[in-house]
């Protein structure tokens, strides 16, 4: 997948636009200085990402939000509440309607048309929503009611029909939840990078086989 990504300085009032294959690395290089126009600005927390199954369409992307204003001001809309505090979620959800109306506003048609053309697009970006938020309950559930992502011992979840082995001396949970429908949700629980704050990131994917050319990714993650 090749991703287009919002990012918001955490102590200046500034917002990075990248394109990237691999959102945590990328968010690690922003805030390890390694990229010489947002160093300065560093620290950085995500705000917002879309997913795409071509790096083409995802450096077009790029190139029309950092191009056009309608098309950052449309953006900053959607993610109005991560932008006005640092624990909110990033819900990557792009309505059909919505996305043919920014195409008419920003002449975008090209990638949208063709994934009109997608048999079901809109079934499967809102199946890969349910997958997504799905995982994310599991994972609070888990963590809110037994701590079961603490760092000082391994413990067994069960979610979806599946039992899984979390926590631990890590601090770093990653497990796949998959669904009857043919989606799976990614989850992964992260008490370390983001320590005292637990991290938690849910990737909801429909169809989960990688090698479809329909795959929708939709995605939450929530911080507190």
């Amino acid at each position: 997948m090749h991703y287009v990504y919002f990012l918001k300085s955490k102590k200046y009032d500034e917002i990075y636009t990248g394109s990237t294959n691999d959102l945590r690395r990328r968010l690690f290089e922003h805030n390890n200085g390694a990229e010489i126009s947002t160093k300065r600005y560093k620290p950085w927390r995500l705000i917002y990402y879309e997913a795409y199954q071509s790096e083409k369409d995802a450096r077009e992307r790029e190139k029309k939000l950092k191009n056009h204003g309608n098309a950052i001001r449309e953006v900053k809309k959607r993610a109005q509440w991560s932008l006005k505090n640092g624990a909110g979620f990033t819900l990557l959800f792009s309505v059909l309607i919505m996305s043919i109306a920014l195409a008419i506003t920003l002449g975008f048609s090209g990638f949208v048309i063709r994934e009109l053309i997608v048999s079901g697009l809109g079934r499967e970006s809102q199946k890969a929503l349910f997958a997504s938020d799905s995982g994310m309950e599991c994972a609070i559930y888990w963590d809110v009611k037994y701590n079961s992502f603490a760092t000082s011992t391994v413990s067994n979840i069960r979610c979806a029909g599946s039992d899984y082995a979390v926590g631990g001396i890590s601090g770093v949970s990653n497990f796949t939840l998959n669904f009857a429908n043919g989606t799976c949700a990614e989850v992964l629980v992260d008490k370390v990078s983001a320590y005292p704050d637990t991290l938690i990131e849910s990737r909801g994917r429909s169809p989960c086989s990688s090698g479809s050319p329909n795959r929708v990714e939709r995605a939450f993650q929530v911080r507190y």
